[in-house]
C-alpha cells in the first residue's frame, strides 16, 4: 500500500487495518496517523441501528442461525465487497462470537479482495 495514502488507497488501508483489528491484531496509532490527513467524516450505507442491535444480541446469546441470518442482512445486497468497514467488523465479530472463525476469515478475505486490497 502507498506510504502516504489518498482517496481510494486510504480507504483500502483503513479497511485492511480494521480487518486486522477484527481478528485481534491491533495496529499502533502511528499506522493510523497518515489516514488523518484525509476526510474525517464519510457518508456510507450501513444497516439500520435495529439490525445492528439485534445482530449483537443474537451473537452474545449464541443463537447461531439468527446470527448468520442477521449477518447476511447486515451485509445487504452489496455483500462483503461493498460493505463499509464498521459493518464488516461487526459481522466478523458476531461470527467469531458464535465460533465461526473460519467463515469470518473467509468473509474478511472476500471483503478485502472485493474492495481492491
Amino acid at each position: 500500500l502507498p506510504k502516504l495514502p489518498e482517496g481510494a488507497a486510504a480507504d483500502r488501508r483503513a479497511l485492511l487495518y480494521v480487518l486486522f483489528e477484527a481478528f485481534d491484531e491491533p495496529l499502533p496509532n502511528e499506522a493510523w496517523e497518515p489516514l488523518l490527513a484525509g476526510p474525517l467524516t464519510v457518508s456510507t450505507r450501513m444497516p439500520a441501528t435495529s439490525l445492528s442491535r439485534m445482530l449483537s444480541d443474537a451473537a452474545a446469546a449464541k443463537r447461531i442461525g439468527e446470527t448468520v441470518m442477521l449477518s447476511l442482512l447486515a451485509l445487504g445486497e452489496l455483500g462483503p465487497g461493498g460493505s463499509d468497514p464498521t459493518t464488516l467488523v461487526q459481522v466478523i465479530g458476531a461470527l467469531r462470537t458464535i465460533g465461526f472463525d473460519k467463515e469470518a476469515r473467509a468473509l474478511a478475505v472476500e471483503a478485502a479482495l472485493g474492495q481492491g486490497v
